[in-house]
């Protein structure tokens, strides 16, 4: 589904570039199907201001501190950080006013 559309609204940090509108995240193609007799790897992912879906089955809504970075994977010889920015918006046309935040760096 495409992200809403989002109109910023204020934030702690002056920065003008947290108010500009964010683009729609494209849709990822299904994964093709594994082979016969392939082993299953569950798979996890983060999207939007984040909402994070856990490999097996738990997810998460994460609200990141302004400029923090944060540990996502963390395995032998690999490590993903990412970075969170402070956002304040409004969603449903003004209805609901959200103070989250949005991952905009990835450092592996």
């Amino acid at each position: 589904a495409p992200c809403p559309q989002i109109e910023y609204v204020g934030a702690s940090d002056p920065n003008p570039l947290m108010y500009a509108p964010m683009p729609p995240f494209p849709s990822a193609p299904p994964a093709p199907l594994p082979p016969p007799g392939a082993v299953s790897v569950p798979t996890g992912r983060a999207v939007k201001d984040p909402h994070i879906n856990f490999a097996y089955g738990g997810s998460a809504d994460l609200r990141g501190r302004h400029n923090a970075l944060y540990n996502f994977l963390s395995v032998p010889d690999l490590s993903v950080n990412v970075k969170t920015e402070e956002a304040i918006f409004t969603l449903h046309g003004g209805a609901l006013k959200v103070n989250g935040s949005f991952l905009t760096e990835a450092h592996v």
